[in-house]
């Protein structure tokens, strides 16, 4: 923070924002956009699972691809009611109970941060996966089996549940008395310990969030470097052979899982430097004095999370000619085309 007369651009945001700007904010982007595409996104999602379970899981990449579409589908599900929770006449119909306060941070809230970071690790995951199967084509299967894939994404739904189980230890919905109004509400109670508890699942689930966007950046950025550099030396080496090239598949694939890391760098950078704001900026927080700043930008870098989470099947759906064929005999539409591509 700057001092002696100068004022930082945080202060100028943080004091420009009133109560009223928030919940009109929170409400656009909550309630309007997030809500729409989340709505869309929880549809698209259920497809993607029934899929990857019509494909089957004998590949590696179709296993972790399932399970991220699964956290995809919970994390789209909070969004949806977070555009409820925050929509004023929900909140005016609700009586007995302060629903923001309520519903919003222990129902809601903690579900959404823990498997964003689910998917975060997963994106992780399949992105390392095929760095290797570039780097390393003749060992990755050896390394990266069906067995250990499935015992990585249970472990890691495990361990970020896990993680989570101590804020709803600490916080509980109970009788909360409220001085405004003179009424006893349903609201968020806390144990002695609570703040202990929970800034052990913040402090774990920040990590894991930099850790996992950082980590998505060096295996995208490394997969690109050796599939470039695979690539030049089979074009170079193919007048001994013409088997040395990448197949078309693997091109698409590789291709695909850069698309998808991409799109998940995109979305998370915002709130990678929101989480960086909270560390550096004092009063940059829930209770700070730019708790109006902060609940804004956070409802917008969270619906950047509701367009990383439903864009995938577009992905699928265009680079995978497998996943296509699947959606489109399930749809009942792979007949009609070639029908028609066979009258013309």
């Amino acid at each position: 923070m700057l001092s002696d007369g100068n004022v930082s651009v945080a202060e100028i945001l943080g004091d420009m924002l009133t109560d009223n700007d928030t919940q009109i904010c929170t409400f656009v982007v909550y309630g309007i956009l997030s809500g729409i595409v989340s709505l869309f996104g929880v549809f698209f999602n259920v497809i993607n699972v029934s899929v990857f379970f019509k494909m089957g899981f004998f590949e590696t990449t179709n296993i972790t691809l399932c399970s991220l579409a699964v956290a995809d589908l919970i994390i789209l599900l909070m969004l949806v009611a977070f555009s409820v929770i925050y929509n004023p006449a929900f909140i005016e119909a609700v009586h007995g109970m302060q629903v923001v306060q309520a519903l919003d941070y222990l129902p809601v809230g903690w579900p959404f941060v823990c498997f964003s970071r689910i998917s975060g690790c997963l994106t992780t995951y399949v992105a390392l996966e095929r760095f290797l199967c570039v780097a390393l084509p003749l060992k990755v299967k050896t390394i990266l089996t069906p067995g250990r894939t499935v015992a990585v994404n249970v472990s890691v739904y495990l361990v970020m549940i896990g993680s989570t189980l101590p804020v709803f230890v600490g916080f509980q919905l109970g009788p909360v008395y409220n001085e405004d109004l003179n009424l006893t509400l349903v609201g968020l109670l806390a144990w002695p310990e609570s703040h202990e508890l929970e800034n052990f699942s913040l402090s774990f689930n920040v990590f894991v969030q930099l850790a996992s966007f950082f980590l998505v950046v060096v295996f995208t950025v490394g997969l690109i470097q050796s599939f470039v550099r695979k690539s030049e030396w089979r074009k170079a080496s193919s007048s001994a052979s013409n088997n040395t090239s990448f197949s078309s598949r693997d091109k698409k694939l590789v291709k695909m899982i850069t698309l998808i890391a991409v799109i998940f760098i995109a979305c998370a950078f915002p709130g990678v430097l929101g989480i960086l704001a909270m560390l550096f900026v004092d009063d940059y927080n829930i209770t700070g004095r730019f708790k109006n700043l902060f609940v804004s930008t956070f409802s917008v870098f969270f619906a950047l999370g509701s367009i990383n989470s439903t864009v995938t099947i577009f992905v699928y759906f265009h680079m995978s000619s497998k996943f296509k064929e699947v959606l489109l005999d399930m749809l009942q539409m792979r007949k009609f085309i070639l029908k028609e591509k066979r009258r013309i």
